[in-house]
């Protein structure tokens, strides 16, 4: 049976480079694919945690140091630079350790995701109609006519990205928080095992924190008057009578999101 590839993704500075290179040392037949947005580019090497010349000479690198800083690159020659890479590691009987802390790439790589065409014509125009005065709530009021779902999860401030892929005909899929307190090993498509510790519910976290400490959370929210493109909410995250941690949101959910993060700081630092 052909062993599935893998990947270690995760935070920065969380020590995925130094654990993908040990895991591939010991495993022996693995070769490493850096999903990192930065590392493609030759000559940035501070600041991106790319590896050493030494490092790369233990183990086969691919995706690091392909692109000049003025080339264009996108996610989408991404993907078929990193899955033309995992295939000629599987036709040579080895197995690719996607590595690196770039969500989307990651994804790219492991999920069927589709990008839509390029429309530079109509990108400029929705960025100049979001730079005048309240061009931001038109556009957000314009995407909650063509993706609602979209709509109530996005900021009004980033809205811009999802509305060019909305009028060119894309599908804009709206992630919220994944319920991930630790990380979580999981198969894709039969061949893709990974760790994902990226996407953190913080409401989780922060329950299950103060679970150990014989103590409950709850929530305060308020919200604003107007159109339902132009709310903002808040919301108190509540622990023993006391406002541990508050945050703001164009929803509800993400008003919570950032109230527990902000509790989580809190708690952890007491």
């Amino acid at each position: 049976m052909t062993l599935p590839h893998l990947a270690i993704v995760g935070p920065t500075a969380s020590g995925k480079s130094a654990l993908a290179l040990a895991a591939a040392r010991a495993l022996g037949d693995v070769e490493l694919v850096s999903v990192d947005s930065m590392q493609v580019y030759r000559g940035l090497d501070i600041g991106t945690a790319k590896p050493s010349a030494a490092e790369q000479a233990l183990v086969p690198h691919h995706l690091i140091d392909v692109a000049d800083p003025t080339d264009e690159w996108s996610v989408v020659r991404f993907q078929q630079e990193a899955r033309a890479a995992v295939a000629d590691i599987e036709r040579r009987g080895k197995r690719a350790l996607l590595g690196g802390g770039t969500g989307l790439y990651v994804q790219a790589v492991v999920d069927p995701l589709t990008f839509p065409p390029e429309d530079r014509a109509v990108r400029d125009a929705i960025l100049a109609r979001g730079a005048t005065p309240g061009g931001q709530a038109s556009l957000h009021a314009e995407l909650q006519r063509l993706d609602p779902d979209a709509a109530a999860v996005i900021e009004s401030q980033t809205v811009r990205a999802a509305l060019v892929e909305a009028a060119i005909g894309g599908c804009y899929v709206a992630h919220g928080f994944e319920p991930v307190a630790r990380a979580v090993v999981e198969a894709f498509s039969g061949r893709v095992e990974y760790a994902l510790v990226e996407h953190v519910d913080y409401k989780t976290v922060l329950q299950e924190e103060l679970a150990r400490l014989d103590r409950s959370v709850t929530y305060v929210v308020a919200e604003t008057s107007g159109p339902a493109h132009q709310r903002e909410y808040t919301s108190v995250a509540m622990v023993g009578g006391h406002e541990l941690g508050r945050g703001s949101g164009s929803s509800k959910k993400a008003s919570e999101q950032r109230a527990a993060r902000e509790a989580l700081e809190a708690l952890r630092e007491s």
